[in-house]
């Protein structure tokens, strides 16, 4: 089953990784687990650790509607 289109604003960052995290990413995506293509499995897997710490009380939640 298809994602929903994002509905959010989204910004644009590069991350640099190893040809291994790489390497990674691609097996992920190729299992159809996280995303489309690389950067979408990145960005969700990405989303998916700060909303684990959030839960933690790792780091404060924001309100809605903070960008910096």
């Amino acid at each position: 089953m298809a994602r929903p289109t994002n509905r959010q604003n989204t910004e644009t960052i590069t991350v640099s990784v190893t040809p291994m995290i790489r390497a990674y990413l691609e097996v992920l995506t190729d299992q159809g687990l996280y995303g489309k293509n690389v950067a979408d499995t990145a960005a969700e897997l990405l989303r998916a650790h700060v909303r684990e710490l959030v839960e933690r009380d790792q780091v404060s939640r924001l309100p809605s509607g903070t960008a910096s």
